[in-house]
Order: structure tokens, then sequence, then C-alpha cells
């Protein structure tokens, strides 16, 4: 019985050392303008890494409040990738350095935050642009065999 109770205690003394004795997580919300007010965007795909060069393997989405949650993670530096977002936002183009410290608070960009706050731009302006200049592309096609059948 002796032995029973040394190896459980044993047991139990190997998986509280291998299990961190910290985890914390990095809440990030992405929004946009919508009628004068912020809005939550659903959909939007985000990454996590410790390399500012290359995104991480897991990828979250957002809910329909815009929100997600990167949970268990060691103090350091994070840095949020984003993979795609939603309709004709635009993406981030450059990933955002987050800092986790030891006691959970975040450091974003170097500035403290409670959460990881992503605005969208809209795309519609680059959707705009192209079908302009491809409204542009017949009427140039026309004159320019106007001008060579003259």
């Amino acid at each position: 019985m002796k032995r029973f109770f040394f190896a459980a205690a044993l047991c139990a003394a190997l998986f509280l050392a291998a299990v961190p004795a910290y985890a914390a997580q990095i809440p990030v919300v992405a929004w946009v303008w919508e009628d004068q007010k912020q809005v939550g965007l659903s959909g939007a795909a985000f990454s996590l890494s410790t390399s500012a060069d290359l995104p991480g393997d897991t990828l979250l989405i957002t809910d329909e409040t815009g929100r997600l949650v990167f949970p268990d993670l060691s103090e350091g530096t994070y840095y949020l990738h984003q993979a795609s977002a939603p309709g004709l936002y635009l993406p981030l183009e450059e990933a955002v350095a987050v800092d986790l410290t030891a006691d959970g608070s975040l450091s974003v960009e170097g500035h403290p935050a409670r959460e990881v706050s992503v605005m969208h731009r809209s795309g519609h302006h680059v959707l705009l642009i192209a079908c302009a200049a491809l409204s542009v592309v017949p009427m140039i096609v026309r004159l320019i065999w106007l001008h060579r059948n003259k």
C-alpha cells in the first residue's frame, strides 16, 4: 500500500512539474465602421506565431461579434497574422506584435491594451477603380480603331 501512495505522489509531482504554472490568453476583436459605429466583423481568420515573418499553423476565425481568443499561452512576444478577411474587406498587411507578461497583461505594438483591436478597411474603392478602368478600355479600343480606319 505504501508503494501505491508513493507511486501516486510521484506521478502527481511529475504531472504538476510538467504542466506550466502560468497560461494566459490573447483576445482579438475584428471590427469595421458601419453607420457611424463599430461593428464586429465575423469570418476574419487569424493565426498567432513567435515569428513576424511566418504565420502560425492554427487558424482561428472570428465569431458573429468579431471576437476570438488564443488560449493557454505563456509569457513572451507573439505576432498576430491575418490569413483572410471576409467580403471586400482588406486583411492586415503586416503582423501585429503582442507582448504577453507573466501577470496576463497585454501590450500591442508597445502600448498597453486589454485586447488586440483590428479595424478593417473596405476594399470597395479597389473594386470601383477596377470597374472604372475596365469601362474605359472599350472606348480606347474604339478610338484606336477609328483613328486607324480614317
